[in-house]
């Protein structure tokens, strides 16, 4: 309703949006994005790791009127649309845009390969991706490749800094670790999925709501995944295989985790 945003490639902020506000592949299987009344007086956070131009963090920022947002993208070209189209939508107040590719731990850099033709399939596993994107784009999409270091960063070191903002916002005086409630984390990250959830510690999967990724079924990252999630608490955990990408060779999933009643079986 009135949302707008600047993309790289006409076809490929179609697909997107069509996918986040049509078909909502984030928001299945008892995932939801629903305001609560209380969160005007304690505004949940959502966490976009992989935002790309923000698509999915303008429907999380609308669809929770009061939430606050943390985007986390690599793609230093990409993110400066990202920034660009929050602060059109006038939604910037509400959202943190980190520029950094999310891992398993916050320390060093990784190195990006950003596709200029095709920026959201850009990834840190150029070798496996590449391969499963040959019967599936056209060869120039994947031309003029750039590789881009990047810094490093983790889910728990996204809720540390957010803790301490809070903490500085209320002048130190209310428990801001024991009041943050993620409401959702959503992952899209070609390939490093198992990486961005390998960096939430322990303590932290507590205040993590609901989980929506995309899961690049490769070498045993799938049933990784699922027990990650399991191991976490997380009672419902649904994964569901992308059918449209399915019909195109590629072994993609949806999985989404709430906590909730117990998980139906594997939908292939």
């Amino acid at each position: 309703g009135g949302l707008r945003a600047r993309v790289a490639e006409a076809a490929e902020g179609e697909h997107i949006a069509r996918e986040v506000f049509a078909q909502r592949c984030y928001e299945r299987n008892g995932v939801a994005l629903q305001p609560r009344p209380a969160d005007e007086a304690q505004p949940p956070l959502v966490i976009d790791v992989g935002a790309h131009v923000g698509i999915f963090s303008l429907r999380a920022l609308t669809a929770l009127p009061h939430c606050q947002l943390i985007a986390v993208e690599p793609a230093s070209h990409t993110c400066e649309l990202l920034r660009e189209n929050l602060e059109a939508n006038r939604l910037a107040v509400r959202a943190r845009v980190v520029c950094a590719a999310a891992r398993a731990r916050a320390v060093g850099s990784a190195v990006l390969r950003f596709y200029p033709f095709c920026p959201c399939v850009s990834t840190c596993r150029p070798a496996e991706r590449e391969r499963a994107q040959l019967n599936v784009l056209a060869p120039w999409r994947l031309d003029a490749a750039l590789d881009e270091r990047c810094v490093v960063t983790s889910v728990s070191k996204l809720l540390a800094d957010e803790r301490a903002r809070r903490a500085a916002v209320a002048g130190g005086t209310c428990h801001a670790e024991a009041l943050l409630e993620v409401r959702l984390l959503k992952v899209d990250v070609e390939g490093d999925e198992l990486e961005v959830l390998r960096g939430v510690d322990a303590a932290d999967w507590p205040c993590i709501e609901q989980v929506a990724l995309e899961v690049h079924a490769t070498g045993g990252r799938l049933e990784a995944v699922l027990a990650l999630l399991h191991e976490a608490g997380f009672a419902r955990v649904t994964p569901t295989r992308h059918a449209e990408l399915a019909a195109l060779g590629l072994d993609n999933w949806l999985v989404h985790a709430c906590r909730g009643a117990a998980a139906p079986a594997m939908e292939g």
